[in-house]
């Protein structure tokens, strides 16, 4: 049985590049085709059991290219017996608790801003850049331990141990900026909340 897995962008992202098995299909809509009608044709041709959702995001909206609304309340029925993981502001606050309410197996998210640090003269070499990479390295291990059989809890706890990590090694860097890191890093480890069921991907 092929597992499928559903994802789409609105910026870069690398998630998956070690992560692809025989039996795992990878689903991404980037850019402009991250909108809600190529979204929904998707979900119901595919019927991923597990979404990962990066864009904009508020209480009750995800967001996609040109921010048009992608996911926001309303939508649950179609969100039913998955699994979803999303970096996207404030998502978990009120969209993922109705998610989970309504049937989704577990929400994965942030409960406010999601807030990261780059490098401005790495903009266009995101993978090169150290700042946005702290930020970037924590939240993927959720994505990355769900696909390789971890429960979700055990995922967010991965995730978490990840930040700290960057924590302590910021809070020994002499770099200027690195105040700044430090309470962005801060701040996205207490953003971060699992709602619903402790689930696998199946």
């Amino acid at each position: 049985m092929m597992i499928q897995l559903f994802t789409f962008f609105i910026g870069p992202g690398t998630f998956f590049k070690k992560q692809k098995k025989e039996e795992l299909k990878v689903l991404k809509l980037e850019r402009e085709k991250a909108n809600r009608e190529t979204f929904f044709d998707f979900l119901n041709s595919h019927r991923p059991s597990f979404l990962i959702l990066n864009g904009h995001g508020d209480e009750k909206t995800i967001y996609g290219y040109n921010d048009e609304k992608i996911v926001e309340e309303g939508d649950e029925e179609a969100l039913k017996e998955k699994i979803v993981y999303t970096i996207a502001c404030d998502a978990a606050k009120s969209l993922g608790k109705s998610i989970v309410e309504k049937g989704g197996k577990c929400f994965i998210g942030y409960n406010r801003k999601f807030v990261f640090c780059m490098d401005e003269t790495r903009m266009t070499r995101p993978l090169e850049d150290e700042k946005a990479a702290s930020f970037f390295n924590a939240t993927n291990k959720i994505s990355i331990s769900i696909i390789k059989g971890n429960s979700s809890l055990e995922s967010v706890e991965k995730a978490k141990e990840g930040f700290r990590k960057e924590i302590v090694k910021w809070r020994l860097s002499k770099d200027l900026e690195a105040p700044f890191i430090l309470r962005a890093l801060i701040w996205d480890l207490h953003s971060l909340v699992h709602l619903g069921e402790n689930s696998f991907f199946e």
